[in-house]
């Protein structure tokens, strides 16, 4: 490789380069490294993005979209189908725009496709970077038997074809690429915008709680709110504010709300919404996730001076002293007393030292990889 150029990526983005946890680490890659490398990025939508434009500024975006209608049963099919469609779309976009130095993929489990094309396309630096781990199975099901095979097909590939195998905690390399296979790169933080000198402190009353994630399944906000009611039921002047993307548990947790009267004690923000500024708002963050990978807000909570509670299924890996984890099976009242006994104590913030979880830090250790070292 030429020293007088640099070094060519393609990213492989987790489906758009919209507000994510995925793409935020995408794009503070490129912002940081802009010098030494330039990157293409692999999109599965033809629907415009958040960083699009941005990103844009940059490099290329190529799209090669997964079915997006409301067929289920053609959106089942495209799914375990996908495989082939993936690896000859990603095969071409590198033959007919590269060469590449590298593949960058973050596409979980459909790392496998990528991986492949990369390497039969000559690619010399092949990533599968696993971002998550998975919900506890509590009762095996023919349909969970069936993504299971899947998942083992895919794992066997990935470790075939990539060369460099990487994890945003130890958990979720493990899980992804099997025990002792990956390593781990934990994620970066924006510690310029998530300062809580940027934000000018508000007096108020009231306990004040925050939880940020999109409205899926995994981030569990049915037991959020169960968790918030047993609050309720000791403590009538708290507040819960809730930020994320509107995605498929919307409507049940808007119901909920609704069902529980719980209105007037909610707000919910949209996901484009300042966090920090949110955040510097709050007293206690909230995070009973089924899984997670890393918990990249953890990070973003503890960095604002905020004491959090999360559940034993986030990776301790996130934990900068500020901490708290409770097992989800220890049901909603329990959760609401740590978080009361807490607030009875004080709800002063003292931040963490997040020099570790720097952007430039996370960059670095990048582009090492990426120079093959």
């Amino acid at each position: 490789m030429s020293q007088n150029r640099k070094i060519r990526v393609l990213v492989v983005a987790f489906n758009d380069l919209g507000i994510g946890g995925i793409q935020t680490l995408i794009l503070a890659l490129i912002r940081q490294l802009k010098d030494e490398i330039s990157m293409d990025s692999v999109v599965f939508t033809d629907k415009p993005a958040y960083f699009d434009e941005e990103f844009q500024t940059y490099g290329r975006i190529f799209r090669c979209p997964n079915y997006e209608g409301n067929n289920t049963f053609k959106r089942k099919i495209d799914y375990y189908i996908r495989y082939f469609r993936i690896k000859n779309n990603i095969y071409k976009i590198i033959k007919e725009n590269g060469p590449y130095d590298v593949v960058h993929s973050h596409t979980f489990f459909e790392a496998a496709p990528c991986m492949a094309a990369a390497k039969k396309s000559g690619v010399p630096i092949r990533i599968a970077h696993s971002h998550n781990t998975a919900v506890k199975i509590e009762k095996i099901t023919p349909k969970y038997l069936i993504q299971e095979i899947y998942r083992r097909i895919y794992r066997r590939i990935i470790v075939k074809n990539a060369t460099h195998f990487i994890g945003c905690s130890q958990a979720a390399a493990d899980y992804l690429f099997g025990k002792g296979i990956g390593r781990p790169i934990y994620n970066s933080l924006n510690v310029e915008k998530f300062s809580p000198s940027l934000y000018p402190s508000e007096e108020h009353t009231e306990l004040r709680l925050i939880h940020v994630g999109n409205f899926v399944q995994q981030k569990n906000h049915l037991f959020l709110l169960d968790i918030f009611k047993a609050i309720l039921a000791k403590r009538q002047d708290v507040h819960l504010t809730l930020i994320g993307r509107k995605e498929s548990c919307f409507g049940l947790v808007l119901k909920k709300i609704k069902d529980e009267g719980l209105e007037k004690h909610i707000t919910i923000l949209p996901n484009d919404s300042n966090v920090a500024e949110a955040m510097s708002k709050a007293d206690f963050f909230v995070f009973p996730s089924l899984f997670e990978g890393f918990g990249n807000v953890m990070l973003e909570a503890q960095a604002m001076g905020l004491k959090c509670f999360a559940s034993t299924e986030v990776p301790e890996d996130t934990n900068c002293g500020l901490a708290k984890y409770i097992p989800l099976k220890a049901g909603a009242d329990v959760w609401a007393d740590a978080i009361l006994k807490e607030a009875s104590v004080g709800t002063e913030k003292h931040p963490a030292d997040m020099s570790c979880f720097t952007e430039r830090h996370f960059a670095e250790q990048f582009l090492n990889i990426y120079k093959g070292e």
